[in-house]
């Protein structure tokens, strides 16, 4: 029986070749163990007629070599096939032991490069496995960092909202304590009153028959108090006088001596004491304004008997003109009429104040410009008593039932425009040329060229111009 031949085999069983010598067992296992990993192998099915072992323990041979390398192709890779066959050369008892043996280590290297080969390919695909696992596991990490970070966005906004909150909650908070302590204070005030009026109430007869209490003037400018004092002995006389009887032209010395011979001569029972005039000093509206000694020599002399006796003796023509005291009152209903005498009187009343103390009244602005809807009015009230003003100033004042509180006329002192000095106006200044009021020069103030320079004529000091409301002169 002759040899088959191997490559009659392969070339039957579908198998060439390959073109390449430099392809070695290695890439073939290679490539038989990525098909075998494919395509796995199916078991083998026993055959019809299964091999029995002989006694030498050999493998029984199938039926011919061609059949044994079909069933091989069927069932394992190209490397299995080679070992089968060489296994079946083997088989045959033909060949020298030499040959055999290196058959064998063929065989033996064969197995253990495939098994090899079966280990790393096994290694790759788990490295690959495990690269993509990694990959799976980056791109979800990845994911879960993004949706980590929105949601730590989120919590830092509502956290930052409820921070912000809670400073306005804080600072709402404070106020409300400020706010409770005023009222605490408040409501403690409210209550030391209360109990205060409930202690000091009395009844009315107690409160008619109680003599009404002075004024308190400890606390009260002394300046304020001099001039209160200088005034109330001080007497205005308008004179009137006629052809050749000019007391005006007289010096103050004379009017002082001529005053004191016309008291000294009055005899009178309620007469002061060493009653005289002090000192003397004309005024530009062509009166004469007297200082008595003190205050009751000054009422005595403004009694009615007396100040005809006084005039009368003084000069032709003479009028001792009453110091009046200028009130503003605000917000007077226009049903009270000024000019009515009777109105007057009722005031007077309705205040306890006495008989004749209010002199006139009158609106200050005029009847023909009020709105046709208006209902109140500011009214310049003249008072003849410092005291009864300084009341009304303190107390208020009542008019048709409405408490009003006055206050009292303030008036500047009259600045020259031309000279700026005190106490006259420009139409009766004797000076040549103007002054200017911011630098003090002999110009007037359009065509000051010296802006920036600040010179007082009156106080004369380089701190402020002439027509600052600040300077002492101005004050004093």
């Amino acid at each position: 029986m002759s040899k088959p031949s191997p490559k009659g085999d392969l070339e039957a069983l579908g198998h060439t070749r390959p073109s390449n010598p430099r392809i070695t067992c290695s890439a073939m296992a290679m490539a038989a163990g990525i098909k075998t990993l494919a395509q796995p192998a199916q078991p083998a099915h026993p055959s019809k007629n299964p091999s029995k072992d002989n006694a030498q323990g050999q493998i029984t041979p199938p039926a011919t070599f061609r059949e044994c390398l079909i069933k091989e192709a069927s069932l394992s890779s190209p490397l299995h096939m080679i070992v089968t066959a060489l296994k079946h050369i083997i088989s045959d008892g033909k060949l020298e032991s030499r040959a055999e043996k290196q058959i064998l280590e063929v065989i033996d290297f064969i197995n253990i490069k495939e098994a090899n080969e079966k280990d790393r390919l096994a290694e790759v695909i788990s490295c690959a496995k495990e690269n993509m696992i990694c990959q799976n596991l980056h791109g979800d990490l990845e994911q879960m960092y993004s949706t980590i970070a929105t949601q730590l966005n989120t919590i830092q906004k509502t956290a930052t909202e409820a921070l912000s909150n809670s400073k306005k909650s804080n600072m709402n908070v404070q106020e409300l304590k400020s706010e409770m302590r005023g009222l605490e204070t408040k409501v403690g005030k409210v209550t030391s009153a209360t109990d205060q009026i409930t202690t000091t109430t009395t009844t009315y007869r107690d409160a008619v028959l109680k003599a009404q209490a002075q004024p308190n003037k400890a606390g009260t400018d002394p300046k304020v108090l001099v001039d209160m004092e200088r005034k109330v002995k001080q007497i205005l006389v308008d004179l009137y006088d006629k052809e050749g009887n000019n007391m005006l032209d007289k010096s103050l010395t004379e009017l002082v001596n001529k005053a004191n011979q016309v008291i000294a001569a009055i005899n009178d029972h309620d007469k002061p004491k060493n009653a005289k005039v002090k000192v003397a000093y004309k005024t530009r509206y062509h009166a004469v304004v007297l200082t008595l000694n003190n205050r009751e020599a000054a009422d005595w002399l403004r009694s009615c008997d007396i100040e005809m006796a006084f005039t009368e003796a003084f000069a032709e023509g003479l009028h001792i003109r009453e110091r009046c005291y200028n009130l503003i009152a605000p917000r007077v209903p226009i049903t009270f009429n000024p000019s009515n005498e009777q109105h007057l009187r009722e005031v007077e009343k309705a205040n306890n104040l006495e008989k004749g103390v209010i002199r006139k009244a009158k609106w200050i602005k005029p009847i023909g410009k009020r709105c046709l809807d208006q209902t109140h009015a500011y009214t310049i009230l003249t008072s003849s008593s410092i005291d009864a003003t300084n009341h009304l100033i303190r107390d208020g004042l009542r008019i048709c039932n409405v408490l009003i509180r006055p206050t009292k006329q303030k008036q500047e002192p009259i600045q020259c425009m031309k000279c700026r000095q005190w106490g006259h106006f420009s139409k009766d200044c004797q000076e040549e040329n103007d002054t200017c009021s911011m630098c003090g020069g002999k110009h007037h103030l359009n065509t000051c060229t010296s802006r920036d320079k600040a010179y007082c004529v009156s106080y004369k000091v380089d701190t402020h111009p002439s027509s600052d409301r600040t300077c002492p002169e101005f004050a004093h």
